[in-house]
């Protein structure tokens, strides 16, 4: 029998999870996935050993102004169901909020804009903390919900994002951010020039350090306390509330000697609190292939850590992984393949010793799909249309029909939409279409690959085209018709990356690691 531990005041089994997003991507789950497919998919789930899903609910798409605060109906009558289709498949829910990308062309405010606001700005907090309420309000319904959190990653503008600021936005930013205060309330003028290794004539001087100089030791601190303000507003507004916190310690470099500093783990909250695991944690150097035994060594000493020696096990491992193929992490320490198994199997026993459960980034790999509203759930929002376009009848997924000489495209930014995109060496698109008839992709009027429609019964068509117009900048692809019959399409991807866990491929095939994970989750 599960061992049942105490959260929150809730008897709670332990966890085992996967991160749910169907056959779409995070950025465009609530806009392109196939929640008709979704039974299917959390059955399986459920067969496989799992017992709870991780739903993220991004703040745009959701909460599409924040001041004053609007919500898309759309996406929660989407959650709605898809909470409820958890429930029914016998499987209890975790909920991520905050999570800053999504695509949504709608939604006001981009990553930046709403991070510097939520900390600088009291009525944007409000409606913030409505978003919460709202989202609440729906998953709370069933009683398999467990816990929701945020994530210290939903916001880079306050610490990672700040090395690309000029210095005059991070002059800008102290004021901004409340910087200057937290310093004016610790320490003299002359102890913050010591702190920065150069004289200020006034605390108007004062700007956001980066990892050079004593000073960055008390930005992180800083950053741990607004992220601790924040927690407590947000569980005022939703008392089932985590945060994921950052085990990573940051690097500062004074005078050519490397210091590490340790981040908030908030060892004596008694609440739930959430963390992550990945093969690389606390090895030094690039390029390695480490033994079974190697990373348990360094995950035993992750979980002492965060849990202060078992003094405080309420926490969660929200991603917990062991094979990552993105190709801006490649130099990272990976675990060797033919002892994935082992380690597995090894990890099993630690997590269920130190942690109240854990989960997986993916269950099914997916297509990192560059597209907004791919399957045309919301009709044509998003797409720019030229010609006659008509949509069928509601449906998931639902058909667009180009006529002779009609075209959709879309404006993005490829950076902003895909994962690694200055690796990427080939885009491919494909697209469930009916003809016969001729389509023609082009990216900002340049044609990458133009192809014959076969008559006959809808299919799934893939091509493949070079990836240079798409991994930065601005751009508007776009798909017409070029043939002289109209042509039907649906369930498009636009895509340069496999983000790959193994456990099922793209396509729902069983994957290298499945058999490995299912005889973890039999521990």
């Amino acid at each position: 029998m599960a061992p049942v531990i105490l959260s929150f005041g809730w008897r709670t089994p332990y966890l085992r999870a996967v991160h749910y997003f169907g056959r779409a991507q995070p950025l465009n789950f609530w806009d392109s996935a196939i929640l008709d497919e979704a039974p299917a998919h959390l059955a399986q789930i459920r067969r496989d050993g799992f017992n709870a899903v991780i739903l993220v609910v991004p703040w745009r798409g959701f909460q599409r102004t924040v001041v004053p605060s609007t919500f898309d109906d759309q996406n929660l009558a989407r959650l709605r169901r898809l909470v409820a289709m958890v429930q029914a498949a016998g499987l209890q829910s975790i909920i991520r909020v905050s999570f800053p990308w999504n695509n949504d062309p709608d939604s006001v405010g981009d990553f930046h804009e709403r991070t510097i606001r939520l900390f600088s700005d009291r009525e944007y907090r409000k409606g913030w903390l409505l978003y919460l309420k709202e989202i609440r309000r729906i998953c709370e319904a069933h009683a398999g919900f467990r816990f929701a959190f945020f994530s210290w990653e939903e916001f880079p503008s306050l610490r990672e994002l700040m090395v690309y600021r000029t210095p005059e936005e991070r002059l800008a930013l102290a004021e901004t951010l409340g910087f200057r205060r937290y310093l004016a309330e610790r320490f003299e003028l002359a102890e913050i020039s010591r702190l920065f290794g150069k004289p200020f004539a006034s605390l108007s001087e004062v700007h956001v350090p980066i990892g050079d100089c004593e000073a960055y030791r008390v930005f992180v601190d800083f950053v741990n306390h607004v992220l601790g303000l924040l927690l407590a507003e947000g569980r005022a507004a939703w008392p089932h509330l985590a945060i994921q916190l950052r085990v990573d310690m940051d690097r500062m470099e004074v005078d050519g000697e490397n210091f590490w500093i340790d981040n908030d783990l908030r060892l004596r909250d008694a609440g739930m609190r959430v963390t992550y695991f990945f093969p690389s944690m606390y090895t030094a150097g690039t390029g390695l292939v480490l033994s079974a035994a190697q990373v348990l060594a360094n995950l035993t000493l992750m979980l002492r850590r965060v849990t202060d020696e078992r003094r405080n096990i309420r926490h969660f491992i929200d991603q917990f992984i062991f094979h990552d193929e993105s190709p801006q992490f490649a130099s990272w320490a990976k675990i060797k393949p033919a002892e994935i198994p082992e380690y597995l199997l090894g990890s099993a026993a630690l997590l269920k010793r130190y942690s109240r459960g854990f989960a997986f980034w993916n269950y099914r790999d997916y297509r990192v799909n560059h597209l907004y509203n791919a399957a045309f759930i919301r009709g044509l929002e998003g797409w720019k249309v030229q010609g006659r376009a008509t949509l069928g009848p509601e449906g998931e997924p639902r058909i667009v029909t180009l006529g002779p000489g009609a075209a959709v495209s879309q404006r993005m930014q490829p950076d902003r939409v895909g994962w690694g995109t200055p690796h990427y060496e080939t885009m491919r698109f494909a697209a469930k279409v009916r003809g016969p008839g001729r389509l023609k992709l082009t990216t900002s009027g340049v044609t990458e690959v133009e192809f014959e429609v076969a008559p006959g019964d809808a299919r799934v068509l893939e091509v493949a085209f070079p990836a240079d117009r798409h991994r930065d900048g601005v751009i508007e692809f776009a798909i017409e018709n070029t043939g002289n019959e109209p042509v039907d399409i649906t369930d498009l991807f636009l895509w340069g990356f496999v983000y790959r866990c193994r456990l099922y491929d793209e396509h729902g095939n069983p994957g290298d690691h499945l058999e490995a994970v299912r005889a973890m989750l039999r521990v």
